[in-house]
């Protein structure tokens, strides 16, 4: 099978490439080398995977029409290029819209000219806001996004339903909960504070630190992508969770990274962020039942995971 990864530099998305790779597969990976973090880094991610013969690598935009227009044909799409982060969409939406929802249209497009059969979605688990219950699940309601970016989320789930409906094209939308590993980009918490905490800096204490995040290793997150490009053989559309099922607190986040450096962590307290969702955790009923998948690193074993890469990364 040939694939085509857009955003195919990106955390998820070389490990995505990685994978995909040493299964055997031909593998595209599109990628502007634009977004949170030096260009560099990003072309390191892809330092496996140029071992392969079998990988392309595309330095290009998902808004860009010509640069689509010269992919070469494939079986199946996963399409992982955003503009992400909940914050930075409230200062500055327009980029948000431009690259998560026009940029997925043109995608879209082109998966129709070229008659692609299956596409993997990347959402996210911002598209159900503060959601009331304990876990959310796929019916729960996705209606009251708490910022441009999980609402550009929301519209590509949208297009990807609609196109299902126009043509058959298979679809799998994967609402994936804080993914965190080895490659994770700098910005996000777990990267930050343990950055922060190398360098003896204050890490930020949002709240009292009683808020939480389901956090998905990165072999979790690949493994969903393998179970969901299967199912997209059915030519049907739907939604699952990926997640590992459990909430770890932001305070347990710092302790535990702080006993994993063997460092006391130093917090800064703040007021907590209106687009901030309190907790998150996946009921993962749905995607074990239709999809087969299910979580297999726990969070103790992930730290240590990333923090062997982490040391590795900043020695």
């Amino acid at each position: 099978m040939k694939l085509l990864v857009t955003g195919g530099a990106g955390f998820i998305g070389s490990h995505v490439c990685d994978a995909f790779l040493a299964d055997g597969h031909d593998v595209v990976a599109l990628d502007s080398l634009e977004g949170h973090y030096d260009p560099e880094t990003k072309l390191c991610n892809l330092a496996s995977a140029r071992d392969y013969t079998s990988f392309q690598f595309v330095k290009g935009d998902v808004r860009d029409s010509t640069c689509l227009s010269e992919l070469p044909s494939v079986d199946a799409v996963v399409h992982l290029a955003a503009r992400s982060g909940v914050r930075p969409s409230l200062r500055e939406p327009w980029p948000y819209i431009d690259v998560n929802v026009s940029g997925t249209q043109k995608v879209l497009h082109w998966t129709r000219t070229r008659s692609v059969p299956r596409l993997i979605f990347a959402s996210s688990s911002s598209v159900y806001g503060n959601n009331s219950n304990q876990a959310s699940a796929e019916t729960d309601s996705v209606e009251q996004p708490l910022s441009p970016y999980a609402e550009t989320k929301r519209l590509g789930e949208t297009m990807m339903e609609a196109e299902t409906g126009t043509r058959g094209l298979g679809v799998a939308c994967l609402r994936i909960f804080s993914a965190y590993g080895p490659r994770q980009r700098p910005d996000l918490a777990l990267h930050k504070f343990a950055r922060l905490l190398c360098n003896g800096d204050q890490l930020p204490l949002f709240g009292d630190g009683s808020s939480g995040r389901d956090y998905t290793f990165i072999d979790d997150v690949v493994d969903s992508v393998r179970c969901a490009l299967d199912w997209t053989e059915k030519g049907t559309f739907d939604v699952f969770n990926v997640g590992a099922g459990k909430t770890v607190l932001l305070r347990e986040l710092i302790d535990s990274l702080g006993r994993e450096m063997g460092l006391l962590p130093m917090v800064k307290r703040l007021q907590p962020h209106a687009a901030d969702v309190h907790s998150t955790r996946a009921d993962l009923t749905h995607s074990h039942a239709v999809l087969g998948y299910r979580p297999k690193t726990h969070f103790p074993e992930g730290l240590s995971r990333f923090m062997a890469w982490f040391r590795k990364a900043t020695s």
